[in-house]
């Protein structure tokens, strides 16, 4: 008799398992700038390990260029750039397919980032007058998960986080996502 389930696909060798949330981290990690000319100029790191090398980043590069090249330590290779979505510009990350990983959307006092398998708001504690703040919380649902810290580039995390949220993350931190509050050409923080 003939089994009527399909065999599962057969994954080629040194093939990364699907997985909607990708590497996690867990603990304290930063972001060092390594390099000036060449990739990678910055690297994600925890301790002595690199987690991920970033290209370029800045606001035009993400929002209006081609994005900022990411590669992780398990080589998987991402883009963080910017699409838009009704009148606003969002960061994403996009996978190796060019497909969207991780997106970052706006609410009223909040910011979205959500992924295939997750969903965290990200918002502020407290606020400055002249600039963005520099602490912000990651949440899921009513549990912090991670402190971001704007100034030292820092993020500590108490539960397993994607790296891509975190770097979407960042991204939104630094820039803000453009057309959130109103149409026009968002300002530029120095």
């Amino acid at each position: 008799m003939v089994d009527p389930t399909p065999a599962p696909p057969s994954a080629e060798p040194g093939t990364p398992a699907p997985s909607g949330r990708g590497p996690e981290v867990v603990g304290t990690v930063e972001i060092r700038r390594v390099g000036r000319f060449r990739f990678p100029v910055f690297a994600v790191v925890q301790g002595d390990r690199v987690l991920a090398e970033l290209g370029r980043v800045g606001w035009f590069r993400i929002f209006v260029g081609r994005g900022s090249r990411i590669v992780t330590e398990t080589d998987r290779r991402w883009r963080l750039v910017a699409l838009g979505s009704a009148r606003m510009l969002c960061p994403v990350v996009l996978d190796e397919a060019g497909r969207k990983y991780v997106v970052a959307t706006q609410g009223q006092a909040w910011y979205g980032i959500n992924g295939r398998d997750y969903a965290y708001v990200l918002h502020p504690v407290g606020t400055r007058r002249w600039s963005r703040p520099d602490r912000w919380l990651l949440r899921e649902h009513e549990e912090v998960v991670a402190t971001f810290s704007a100034w030292t580039r820092r993020v500590e995390t108490s539960r397993p986080v994607p790296l891509a949220a975190i770097l979407v993350a960042f991204a939104v931190i630094d820039y803000g996502i453009p057309g959130g509050d109103r149409l026009g050409v968002p300002r530029f923080g120095w």
